[in-house]
C-alpha cells in the first residue's frame, strides 16, 4: 500500500495548534493563480470570498494530506472547484485526479498549472475509474452539497477505493458552537435553503443543502463499509474524519465530550462567558434579578446556584 496508515491515538497536538506556517504559504500562493476564468462578478466575488474564509481550513486540509499519503498515492479530489487544494497538492508532487461538476469555470488554472480537474456528476454518474483503483479520497467540505443520494456517491467510492485505502472527509459540524447559534438564533442550522439551491445556477455548484452532526456520519461511513479511525473537530463549525475502506468490523467512537471540543476549538466557559483561554468549563454564576419594587424574586431560570 503507499498509503500511510493513522496512529490509533487521541487527537493530535498538531490538529489543536492549528496548520503549519508552510502550509498557510503554499494555499495563499494557490489563492493567487486560481482564481476563475469567467468573467461574471458573481463568481470573482464568491472566489474572493471563498478564498479569504477558506485559507485556513485549506491548509488544514493540505497538512492532514500529507500526515496520511504518500506522494505517489493515486488520489482523486471531490469538488475541486475552485482548484486552490489541487494546485498546492500538484506543486507538492501529489498525483491528483480532480472531479467537478463545473471545471470550465476554472479552465485557465487548469490549463496553466497542468492540472487534471474531469467534469463528473458524481451524484448521479459512476466514476470514472476501475475497481480498486485508487489510494486516497479527498472529500472536504462537499458532503454538506449532497443533494440527491449520498448513498450511489459513496458506493461508488468503496467500488474504487482500494482495501484498506483511505477516505478522508470533513463537513461542517452541526452540534459546533456555530452550530448551536444558527439554529437556535437564526432558526436554520445552515444557509437559506433557497440560496443555497440559486447558487446552482449562478455558481455552478449547489450550496449547503444539510448539515450533520459527527455521530450521523460515522454512522452513514460503517453502514456504507468504512471504519472511523479518526475524528478532529477544527474552527468553530468544521470537522474532520479519517476513515479506511473494509477493515476488522468494530463500533464507531462516541462523541467527544463537550469539554473536549471547546477545548479543541479553543474556547472554554468562564465568568465572562465563552473566551479564548485554557481551563475548566464553569457553570456560569448565579444571578438574581430584581421585581417591579426591587425585591429580590431568585436566580435567573436555569442559572447554577452559587455553593454556600
Amino acid at each position: 500500500m503507499s498509503c500511510l496508515q493513522p496512529k490509533r491515538t487521541a487527537l493530535p497536538a498538531w490538529w489543536r495548534a492549528g496548520p503549519d506556517a508552510r502550509h498557510v504559504v503554499a494555499i495563499e500562493a494557490a489563492i493567487a493563480v486560481a482564481s476563475p476564468t469567467s468573467t461574471s462578478p458573481v463568481l470573482s466575488a464568491w472566489y474572493e470570498s471563498y478564498a479569504e474564509n477558506h485559507k485556513v481550513r485549506l491548509a488544514f486540509d493540505l497538512e492532514l494530506i500529507e500526515r496520511f499519503a504518500t506522494r505517489d498515492a493515486a488520489m482523486v479530489e471531490f469538488g475541486s472547484c475552485p482548484p486552490i487544494l489541487t494546485v498546492a497538492l500538484t506543486r507538492a508532487g501529489y498525483s491528483v485526479c480532480g472531479l467537478d461538476l463545473a471545471p470550465d469555470r476554472f479552465e485557465g488554472v487548469c490549463r496553466r498549472e497542468g492540472l487534471t480537474v474531469k467534469e463528473v456528476n458524481f451524484e448521479e454518474e459512476p466514476l470514472p475509474f476501475a475497481d480498486d483503483a485508487v489510494d486516497v479520497v479527498v472529500f472536504n467540505e462537499v458532503f454538506e452539497h449532497l443533494r440527491v443520494n449520498p448513498i450511489f456517491t459513496f458506493r461508488e467510492i468503496n467500488r474504487v477505493l482500494r482495501p484498506q485505502g483511505t477516505l478522508l472527509l470533513s463537513t461542517p459540524n452541526l452540534t459546533s458552537l456555530r452550530g448551536w447559534w444558527n439554529l437556535a438564533v437564526k432558526g436554520q442550522p445552515a444557509n437559506d435553503l433557497y440560496d443555497a439551491f440559486e447558487k446552482l445556477e449562478t455558481l455552478g455548484h449547489v450550496g449547503h443543502v444539510r448539515l450533520y452532526t459527527p455521530l450521523e456520519v460515522a454512522t452513514f461511513l460503517k453502514k456504507m463499509g468504512f471504519a472511523v479511525h479518526l475524528i478532529c473537530h477544527r474552527g468553530d463549525g468544521g470537522g474532520g474524519v479519517e476513515v479506511e475502506k473494509r477493515p476488522p468490523q468494530r463500533a464507531p467512537p462516541g462523541l467527544p465530550p463537550l469539554a473536549d471540543v471547546l477545548h479543541h476549538c479553543g474556547l472554554d466557559r468562564g465568568r465572562g462567558g465563552w473566551r479564548g483561554m485554557k481551563g475548566l468549563v464553569l457553570p456560569p454564576p448565579a444571578r438574581r434579578h430584581r421585581g417591579r419594587q426591587g425585591q429580590p424574586r431568585g436566580p435567573w431560570p436555569g442559572a447554577a446556584t452559587a455553593p454556600a
